[in-house]
């Protein structure tokens, strides 16, 4: 059957393109530009549900076979591919290349529908309309991520001071050679002095690096002789996690008085800027968090934060009190 749109409805598509086009062209541009401000990548906007996208593609190639504006065509093709390519590849968690190729994917559908919008759509009121769609977007997608990690980062750290022994936990990471996780016998000194203000004060799980995906950092104690080690799981969508070590001690560092915990993202002052001494060229008085970080600490005493850098794709430690 020959598919084709009557005049009437790809008038009503033009004008749909007309708005949904900014809008998609906004929120894109607004990652990027937070991805260059922070290094972190924003979620992206696929919806992996097979019962939704595969029936949603369809009609979307079937729209763009029925429609004499090319625009609109190159525009609802993309978006079908663009769907079905979600399916096999989340996009959010990839390296920045694929992630880039698809937000330019998408960019490229909001672009067409814009394009095939103006030029079938001669309503000026709409014209602005679009315009103010497509201003409002960028500030929007870079301030909604901005407080999505925020708001994620202190969900995780009020929930992690009640979390149970994390049993289940173990079965999902595998120890680096030598090391063992805790257990119920290890609870001795501060460990079982302050468990009822940190019930497990060895593990702690957030989104560490931005992927989206939850990543696991741990004390883990040595099979055969007293030292220790503070070691992150960060967490991938196909094999097992990758392992960063962050910290290996010896045996003449008691393990109990140490614990790790999730800090939300916020504002924090270093140890040099409260004054514990003057800071040095490589050292700031104040942090800006925009992902957890992890509280590494000497039960009342001194502490530092291992916080993620997109940049270098590492970890780095900074001293919070001394």
């Amino acid at each position: 059957m020959n598919f084709r749109l009557t005049s009437e409805k790809e008038q009503a598509l033009a004008k749909i393109g007309l708005i949904a086009g900014p809008a998609i062209v906004g929120s894109v541009i607004g990652g990027f530009l937070y991805y260059a401000a922070t290094g972190i990548r924003p979620a992206h906007s696929a919806i992996a549900w097979v019962w939704f996208v595969v029936p949603m593609s369809v009609v979307l190639i079937w729209i763009a076979s029925g429609t004499q504006n090319l625009p609109l065509r190159v525009a609802f093709a993309t978006m079908a591919l663009t769907n079905l390519a979600s399916l096999f590849a989340p996009l959010r968690g990839l390296r920045v290349a694929a992630w880039i190729v698809g937000e330019s994917a998408y960019l490229i559908m909001g672009a067409c529908l814009t394009l095939g919008g103006l030029q079938m759509v001669r309503d000026r009121k709409l014209r602005a309309v679009a315009l103010a769609v497509f201003l409002v977007m960028v500030p929007f997608r870079y301030w909604s991520t901005q407080n999505w990690y925020s708001l994620m980062g202190e969900t995780r750290a009020r929930a992690a001071l009640t979390k149970p022994f994390p049993t289940s936990l173990r079965a999902t990471v595998t120890p680096p050679n030598g090391y063992r996780f805790p257990t119920e016998a290890d609870y001795r000194g501060d460990w079982l002095e302050f468990r009822k203000q940190l019930p497990v004060p060895f593990h702690a799980e957030a989104d560490f690096n931005g992927d989206a995906l939850p990543d696991d950092a741990w004390i883990l104690l040595r099979r055969d002789d007293p030292g220790w080690g503070v070691f992150v799981f960060l967490g991938r969508r196909l094999g097992s996690p990758r392992l960063m070590t962050l910290e290996e001690v010896s045996g003449d560092v008691p393990i109990h008085r140490h614990g790790i915990s999730v800090v939300p993202p916020g504002r924090y002052q270093t140890a040099c800027g409260k004054g514990y001494w003057d800071c040095k060229a490589d050292e700031s008085e104040s942090l800006t968090f925009k992902l957890p970080a992890i509280n590494f600490f000497v039960y009342e005493s001194a502490n530092s934060y291992f916080w993620w850098d997109p940049r270098a794709e590492a970890f780095k430690q900074t001293s919070i009190s001394d």
